[in-house]
């Protein structure tokens, strides 16, 4: 009857620990994504209105831009990388040189 009892907790105790190493498991290769914020998640007087009614997928347009060292920037060099993106005029420079 000793070894039945000693088996039973060694069953017990396996299934506690593959219990507890599936739970780790699962939350240490938990992928969080970030949210992708529409047009129709701002304030309506902040957003284009060619884009005010665009409610899901919105993405920025290919663009080829150069950065303030000369070099030539496209979606393609900030591919699989998340990145926030703030186009402004470029009027703005005449303001910066005042």
């Amino acid at each position: 009857m000793g070894l039945q009892k000693t088996s039973k907790f060694y069953i017990f105790g396996g299934l506690i620990i593959l219990g507890v190493l599936l739970v780790s498991y699962f939350f240490i290769n938990q992928k969080e994504e970030l949210p992708i914020y529409n047009p129709t998640d701002f304030n309506p007087e902040l957003v284009d209105p060619s884009l005010q009614q665009k409610t899901t997928d919105h993405t920025v347009s290919d663009f080829k831009l150069t950065n303030q060292n000369g070099e030539t920037i496209t979606q393609k060099d900030y591919e699989n990388k998340i990145y926030v993106v703030d186009f402004f005029l470029p009027a703005a420079r005449v303001f910066a040189r005042s």
